[in-house]
């Protein structure tokens, strides 16, 4: 777990890309909750671009949206906000 201390990983590195891709959510069937394929898409998008060599904008994170579904199963809104807002931290 990342301490209020932890520096995160640099801009672009491996293990910032390591942790986009191994970030895993709560599914929850409460309210609020975004569409899990939307979510999961926007990871893979930032993989790829890191994985190119390019880096984190704020309008990327900033205007993220997502879906936010009333039936079935989605991520908990408010793991998937903390988690962007983390990778906004370690943009550089």
């Amino acid at each position: 777990m990342e301490s209020p201390r932890d520096t995160g990983p640099a801009p672009g590195s491996p293990e910032l890309i390591e942790r986009i891709e191994t970030a895993t959510f709560h599914a929850t069937r409460h309210f609020p909750r975004y569409d899990e394929n939307e979510v999961d898409g926007f990871l893979h998008k930032l993989v790829a671009e890191l994985t190119a060599g390019g880096q984190l904008t704020l309008a990327e994170l900033r205007d993220a949206r997502f879906t936010r579904i009333r039936k079935g199963s989605g991520y908990s809104m408010q793991e998937v906000d903390a988690f962007l807002a983390r990778l906004w931290k370690y943009r550089g």
